[in-house]
């Protein structure tokens, strides 16, 4: 499966500042091994099919956010499984979940 435009976001905010990885995500021959809808959200397994360099700086990332008019809010995290295999996983802890998350709900 390709990344959605929701992982593709919530990516670009914990990695912004990882050139490599952002480029191995933007590559077409990443691909979402796994995805999960959770109660609180959801949960992908991206295989970037490369190693990372540096990727010790890649152990676990956070960004917490807060939701437009739904007073929500939760984080998304991350960090890799092995040297090429990375999970992502978005958390409502306060609130109420979307039905859909998009990009435009983010604050």
């Amino acid at each position: 499966m390709q990344l959605t435009h929701l992982e593709l976001f919530a990516l670009d905010k914990l990695l912004h500042d990882h050139e490599p990885a952002v480029e191995a995500l933007k590559s077409p021959v990443a691909t979402v091994l796994e995805r999960v809808e959770t109660p609180a959200g959801f949960y992908s397994v991206i295989q970037l099919q490369q190693r990372l360099a540096n990727a010790g700086e890649l152990l676990e990332r956070e960004w917490k956010f807060r939701l437009k008019r739904l007073k929500s809010a939760g984080y998304f995290v991350c960090w890799l499984d092995g040297e090429s295999t990375l999970c992502l996983e978005a958390v409502i802890s306060r609130g109420v979940r979307p039905a859909v998350f998009t990009p435009e709900l983010f604050v």
